[in-house]
């Protein structure tokens, strides 16, 4: 039963991986002035990080980790000059917020887009066996990614509401190009177009690159399962990464809103989620179990505020199912 549920989590690549690259490549056009060549630096962005990851995972991981340091310095750099110019700020008196402003489907709403910006830790666990000491070094690697990305989001959001860089669609898109106007002037525009592309290329990458790891994994013994130099799965990231292009292919053809795409991706997201606190309420003792069953009832919170975007991974989860039931039929 367990192979079969993996199945859940590779149903995501062909909808989570391609919104993070469009995302990306439309910071990147931005940055550069190139708006309407979004579908070539896609494409472009894709066969790059294909060539990064034939080259073997060392090399990845090196171009990766790099990569995620001059993030985490551009990112700090924004709150560091934000509270230096403070005396710029411009908040809105919470006093005049009003809950009867806003309606409940506002708030699911927004909340299935906040979920959306903390799904894809999980992808790291099927990099496990990449490290060298799991069980010291795979726990480190968790809780520090949570607190310095919960820190990081936290931060900038406290900025973003200081300087009132939010309030309409222009602004609420590109709250961070607004902030870096304020305090840069025009080169704000095209730091934020550069950290914004690397940042969802990095974090499709690390989606990619361990989904064609557990493809490999549930193939053992046929061609999905061979590597070449560098320990790459090359039959498993080729299948992965043509499942990315055909996506992302057919949103510019078909002009896709990429928050429907999003909605569907935390449709299965969600489903993991489920499952794996269900997993702890029936493992776990004590307080984890505690923590488990109020993780539980928040999921099915999200679960409920995405609506009809669930049906794409409940119709996973009933195939799924079904494969359970005929292979246990057939056996």
């Amino acid at each position: 039963m367990e192979r079969q549920f993996l199945f859940l989590y590779l149903s995501v690549i062909p909808i989570g991986p391609p919104v993070v690259i469009i995302t990306g490549a439309s910071y990147f056009a931005s940055a550069i002035g190139m708006e309407d060549y979004g579908f070539l630096i896609s494409i472009v962005s894709i066969f790059l990080m294909f060539i990064i990851n034939v080259l073997g995972m060392e090399v990845s991981s090196k171009i990766q980790g790099a990569l995620s340091v001059v993030c985490l310095i551009i990112f700090l750099g924004i709150i560091v000059v934000g509270i230096i110019n403070l005396d710029k700020a411009d908040p809105v008196n919470i006093s005049s917020l009003k809950l009867s402003d806003y309606s409940l489907s506002s708030v699911f709403s927004a909340l299935a887009m906040t979920f959306w910006c903390f799904v894809g830790i999980e992808a790291v666990s099927h990099l496990a066996g990449e490290f060298k000491d799991v069980k010291r070094d795979f726990p480190r690697t968790i809780i520090f990614s949570v607190i310095i990305v919960g820190f990081l989001y936290l931060s900038v959001g406290i900025i973003v509401f200081l300087f009132n860089a939010y309030g309409n669609s222009s602004i609420n898109d590109n709250s961070l190009v607004y902030l870096l106007s304020i305090f840069y002037g025009g080169i704000g525009k095209f730091v934020i177009g550069i950290l914004g592309f690397i940042t969802c290329i990095l974090a499709s990458n690390l989606y990619i690159l361990s989904s064609s790891r557990l493809l490999m994994a549930l193939n053992k013994g046929n061609k999905f399962s061979k590597v070449i130099k560098g320990n790459v799965p090359i039959y498993s990231l080729i299948v992965s990464f043509l499942a990315v292009l055909v996506t992302v292919t057919l949103r510019f053809k078909f002009k896709i809103d990429l928050s429907e795409l999003i909605n569907y991706a935390n449709g299965v997201f969600i489903l993991i989620y489920l499952f794996v606190m269900l997993a702890g309420i029936k493992l776990l003792s004590g307080v984890k179990k505690v923590l488990s069953i109020i993780s539980f009832f928040l999921c099915f919170i999200i679960l409920f505020s995405i609506g009809k975007h669930a049906i794409y991974g409940i119709a996973v989860f009933g195939f799924i199912l079904a494969g359970i039931v005929l292979h246990r039929k057939f056996k």
